[in-house]
């Protein structure tokens, strides 16, 4: 193994065991509560199950689980659908609240594992990390699942600046001219 793979692997592990700490104590739950939470929050507009067991990369009975424990705690609610076989899944205000504070954690433990490089060197990490999400949509990984956790003001994704939207547009557009 390369010293550069190495490094990555040990710095990805170490972000994201740091990200799912803070996250999850500010959700006050594990696995992908937060991610949940975050997703409802910023992207997510009454989904049903399914959709959110999408995003989430959990079964459907694994997302069942996870939505009636945070409705336990009064964070979501279900609602009925038109389709009479789902329901969709909202967050109360508690919940939004609690969806903030996920995000405002994530924020601040990606800062401080920021705060190292100069403002130079943070424009490059930049770049590289558009580059390397747009690499992760354009080999076939759901960009959902990819922005799970995402503040999309933040990223651009309105504005046409989100690397994962924009390569997910790219890939639907060489797929639809050759197909």
């Amino acid at each position: 193994m390369s010293r550069n793979l190495n490094l990555l692997g040990t710095l990805s592990l170490a972000v994201a065991d740091r990200v799912r700490g803070a996250t999850q104590s500010e959700a006050q739950a594990a696995g992908e509560g937060p991610a949940a939470l975050v997703a409802l929050t910023t992207f997510l507009e009454r989904p049903t199950i399914q959709e959110l067991s999408g995003v989430l990369g959990l079964t459907h009975s694994a997302t069942v689980r996870l939505v009636d424990k945070l409705e336990a705690r009064g964070l979501t609610e279900r609602r009925p659908t038109a389709d009479r076989r789902a329901v969709a899944i909202v967050l109360t205000p508690g919940g939004r609240a609690a969806g903030l504070r996920v995000l405002a954690a994530r924020e601040r433990i990606l800062g401080e594992l920021l705060a190292p490089l100069s403002p130079a060197e943070r424009t490059e990490l930049t770049r590289l990390h558009e580059r390397l999400l747009a690499g992760l949509v354009g080999a076939g990984a759901e960009p959902t699942r990819v922005c799970r956790m995402c503040e999309p003001v933040a990223c651009g994704h309105e504005v046409g600046l989100c690397p994962v939207t924009e390569a997910a547009r790219r890939r639907r557009a060489q797929l639809t001219s050759s197909g």
